[in-house]
């Protein structure tokens, strides 16, 4: 295997999908065979000695009143390149720093995630250079066949794409763990609980839950809605559960450790794991969405959305349900249906805990990246 230098501003322990993403496919890699360079953060030593790949980390847009901001990294990785003896280059989503793959003088390859090539398409200018620098790369990682499509759509040759899913670290998840604690601390006890974790962010659709609720409720009144998760909507669903007087039926935890052994008490105290994302524009759309195959790996049926890649994360009717995001009715009584029916919910779970380690595990996976470094 070609030894390479991955570089991202997304990895651990920042968290979020493609952070997740990079660090799984890290781990899987034989280890002195990948270097990864990243941001700098507060207090990252500590992390990164755990790791048995070596972890360099810089400010990766070091001028910040000067275009392009990451021009002086090209003489630090270019000693990386040397003292390294680095054969290919990664990038692990796309951003301008791709840019650096047309001076390094090595092949190189891109991930793409979804956002990350989306967000560039709002300035004519960025849609330019970005399918410019991709069309250079030797190869370009998607994540879904969603996101393949959309790089077909940019005109990127289809031979260069390879589509190489998000997927779990199976041996991580055959725990049960003690539910109880958070129970009783949350008052969840002799309660229904719908789940979401995800950022508070209008796209991933908290909100729709939330305008479901009354019409769950009337069915079921012992639903309490769990979200999980930080960011910029947090003021708006603090205001709508206020509006809708449902202070004691949701419950907003804040963001937790990105780790199965954090997470998987939450999805197995839960009856419903539900995030129907929706599409706010071209450039802001669901591409996969990881959490769902979580989900499934610890035996919750799933609600999801039918917009962008989420539709691959799930198997409608099997392992859960596919619904309209923008359609609070179809919501509410897909949620009912479950709740209702635990012998269903249940059956839905073992069937998706079966399709995810059969379909999405990391061992069988990363043999698409390791023909790339070949």
């Amino acid at each position: 295997m070609l030894k390479s230098l991955l570089i991202s501003y997304f990895f651990p322990p920042k968290i979020g999908g493609i952070e997740n993403y990079l660090d799984n496919v890290c781990k899987q890699l034989e280890n002195n065979k990948v270097v990864v360079l990243t941001e700098k953060i507060k207090n990252n030593f500590s992390f990164d000695k755990k790791y048995q790949y070596k972890i360099l980390r810089e400010e990766l847009f070091p001028w910040k009143f000067i275009r392009p901001s990451w021009l002086p990294l090209i003489w630090r990785i270019k000693n990386i390149i040397r003292n390294e003896k680095i054969d290919v280059i990664q990038f692990g989503h796309y951003s301008n720093l791709v840019t650096l793959g047309l001076f390094l003088k090595k092949p190189f390859f891109v991930y793409t995630h979804g956002v990350d090539t989306l967000i560039p398409q709002k300035s004519y200018f960025q849609k330019k250079l970005m399918i410019y620098n991709l069309k250079k790369a030797k190869y370009i990682v998607a994540n879904s066949e969603f996101m393949k499509n959309e790089l077909i759509k940019l005109g990127i040759d289809l031979q260069k794409i390879i589509v190489c899913r998000p997927c779990l670290d199976i041996s991580l998840y055959n725990n049960n763990y003690k539910i109880d604690e958070i129970k009783r601390k949350y008052n969840l006890y002799g309660n229904k609980v719908i789940l979401t974790i995800g950022r508070l962010i209008e796209r991933k659709g908290q909100d729709s839950v939330i305008k479901a609720l009354p019409k769950i409720l009337e069915k079921i009144p012992n639903v309490h809605y769990l979200i999980i998760g930080d960011g910029p909507n947090k003021p708006e669903l603090e205001n709508l559960i206020k509006k809708m007087k449902l202070e004691d039926k949701v419950t907003l935890f804040g963001s937790i450790e990105d780790r199965p052994e954090v997470k998987s008490p939450f999805f197995q105290l839960s009856e419903v794991f539900v995030m129907p994302a929706r599409k706010i524009s071209k450039q802001d759309i669901e591409s996969f969405g990881i959490v769902y195959l979580e989900a499934q790996i610890n035996r919750i049926p799933v609600i999801a959305s039918f917009y962008g890649g989420a539709s691959e994360a799930i198997r409608d009717k099997e392992s859960g349900f596919l619904v309209d995001s923008n359609n609070i009715d179809e919501i509410a009584n897909t949620i009912i249906k479950l709740l209702a029916a635990p012998e269903l919910a249940k059956k839905m779970g073992e069937r998706g805990r079966d399709w995810v380690i059969k379909n999405f595990n990391w061992r069988n996976q990363i043999d698409l990246i390791k023909n790339l470094l070949k």
